[in-house]
Formats: C-alpha cells, sequence, structure tokens
C-alpha cells in the first residue's frame, strides 16, 4: 500500500486545525495542515501529500460514498439521514451526516456543518424522505383534518395507501 493510499483508507476527516496525528506508527503532521501533510514513519519520510490528492484518493477508493441504511437500529458511521430528538417530541427532523456512532452518544453534523455530539437515548433516526414520500404525507395530512368524521377519514386514508401500494399516488 502506498503512503497515500495508507493516508487515504486511515484519514477519514482531514482536520484543517491539527499538525500533528499518529497512527499505528506513521507520524501525519505539517507545518500547514490545511495544505499538506508528510507521512513519516521510522524509516523517513515516505510522502506529501495535499487535502485535494487525499479527497482524490478516497474517491478512487470508493471510501466516501454514502452508507446505505434500511431506517433499523442506529445508522452506522457515514450515513446520511434525519434526526430528531426527545426535546421535539420527535416531531421535527433534520438532515444530518452521521460522522460517529458510540454506546451513549452520536456524533453529528448538520447540513449547516455544524458538528454535535449528542445522548443517543435522545435521539430517533429515520432515512431521508424521498420527493415521492412526502408528497405521499402532505395526501395524508388533508386526511388528519379534525372537521372530518373519523369514518371518512379511515376510509380516506385506506384509499390513499392503496393508491400509493399500487403506485398510482406518486
Amino acid at each position: 500500500m502506498n503512503p497515500l493510499e495508507w493516508l487515504a483508507r486511515n484519514v477519514e476527516v482531514w482536520d484543517d486545525d491539527h499538525t500533528e496525528v499518529v497512527f499505528g506508527g506513521w507520524f501525519v503532521g505539517g507545518n500547514d495542515p490545511a495544505a499538506y501533510v508528510s507521512l513519516v514513519n521510522d524509516d523517513g519520510v515516505k510522502g506529501i501529500h495535499t487535502k485535494q490528492e487525499w479527497q482524490a484518493e478516497r474517491e478512487r477508493l470508493g471510501l466516501d460514498k454514502a452508507v446505505e441504511w434500511n431506517g433499523e437500529g442506529n445508522p452506522p458511521a457515514g450515513t446520511e439521514c434525519e434526526r430528531s430528538n426527545v426535546g421535539d417530541n420527535h416531531q421535527s427532523f433534520r438532515k444530518i451526516k452521521v460522522k460517529y456512532i458510540g454506546e451513549e452518544f452520536a456524533v453529528v453534523v448538520y447540513d449547516d456543518g455544524r458538528e454535535r455530539a449528542e445522548k443517543l437515548d435522545q435521539l430517533s433516526f429515520r432515512p431521508i424522505k424521498t420527493e415521492r414520500e412526502k408528497a405521499i404525507d402532505s395526501v395524508m395530512q388533508i386526511f388528519e383534518c379534525d372537521h372530518l368524521n373519523e369514518s371518512f377519514k379511515s376510509g380516506a386514508q385506506e384509499m390513499a395507501r392503496m393508491l400509493r401500494e399500487a403506485g398510482l399516488l406518486k
């Protein structure tokens, strides 16, 4: 494995603020980590690489592809999904990217780039809804009105479900 491939496989997030990191006997660092890093082991310098080279190598190796997740359990690191929390009664979902899932905490990155550690027992996750699913939700909300009697609401919701399952509600 060449030094650039090693760097791509072992450094998941390029941190412009840290100049020194040690991974499995390798020193990764530089005077300006926003521009480049040097890989050094006991034998000396093995490579000097830029952030752009690192990104290109990660793409070539397929390391930054979104992780598929079916919505069951906690999403794995790398998953783009939506999350809600106990504080808003799990009613409001926000798009996030999961950076880390541990036993008690998740580290998530929001659309605006903010990174936060949040307690897992306070969160719920779901896959990002497709445009079709959003449209179906909108139709279903029409039948949630208080002024409709329960029998009509139930029948209308069942009809919408049948149309959706038949692929006619898009």
